[in-house]
């Protein structure tokens, strides 16, 4: 019995995983939940993302997007990225490959009973993919005031500018956080019917570098975006950062 119980202590103190969950509001309604999960996984980093709209925001616009991205562990950059996305009927898969200076694109698009697919080739010059940045960008922007993200996207460069403009204490259900307030670029263009917009506003908590707070723009309006949820390993980031190149 013994035995069972040192393996377990052992199990919990490895583990190397983290997952964040938000509450999305219009106005005062919560209309969406987004979770991000984080992973190491031998030399990689895995990321993943759900958005799905909530009870009221499916009477407005249903919503159902998820995705991953496969990152080496070392020098944070992707090594493969999938995204689906379900918005009011529009529905598509991308993959993303990326391999030496190249980015190998395949979408499947499905409509009705019908899915097409598309494959493209793309040069790459140190630019990421959506769930890399955001990696990068939790890194960065808590040392720089500003800086530049190069984010592939939708077969189309970004470049993406980010700000540092402030810090201020953010209070939620789980405590107060201590946090750095950066703004981004969010004028991207895609194929589906919710367009990001104008700046966003990320609150990054300064102890373990990942977004307690959010307000996010888009084409059908503005969402104020909360913390929820903290579960796995707070300071897994921090010591990813601390590792990496």
């Amino acid at each position: 019995m013994f035995h069972y119980y040192l393996i377990f202590l052992y199990f919990i103190a490895n583990i190397e995983e983290l997952k964040t969950c938000y509450k999305a509001y219009f106005i005062f309604f919560p209309i969406a939940q987004i979770c991000i999960g984080y992973k190491k996984d031998g030399e990689n980093f895995v990321i993943s993302s759900l958005a799905k709209t909530l009870s009221f925001g499916n009477i407005v616009k249903k919503v159902h997007n998820f995705g991953w991205s496969i990152i080496d562990l070392q020098e944070l950059k992707p090594k493969k990225f999938f995204y689906h996305q379900d918005e009011i009927g529009f529905r598509r898969d991308q993959y993303y490959i990326f391999k030496g200076d190249k980015i190998y694109v395949k979408k499947v698009i499905y409509a009705r009973k019908e899915k097409t697919e598309e494959f493209g080739e793309f040069l790459n010059d140190g630019f990421v993919d959506p769930h890399t940045a955001s990696l990068i960008l939790y890194k960065e922007a808590t040392k720089y005031e500003n800086g530049i993200l190069k984010v592939f996207y939708e077969d189309r460069y970004y470049y993406i500018s980010y700000n540092s403009v402030g810090e201020e204490i953010v209070s939620s259900r789980l405590g107060n956080f201590k946090s750095k307030i950066v703004e981004v670029g969010a004028d991207v263009e895609t194929k589906g019917p919710i367009k990001p917009k104008e700046k966003w506003l990320v609150w990054l908590d300064k102890e373990n570098l990942f977004p307690v707070k959010m307000q996010l723009n888009f084409t059908l309006g503005s969402l104020k975006v909360e913390i929820e949820k903290i579960e796995g390993d707070a300071s897994l980031l921090k010591k990813v950062f601390q590792n990496s190149d």
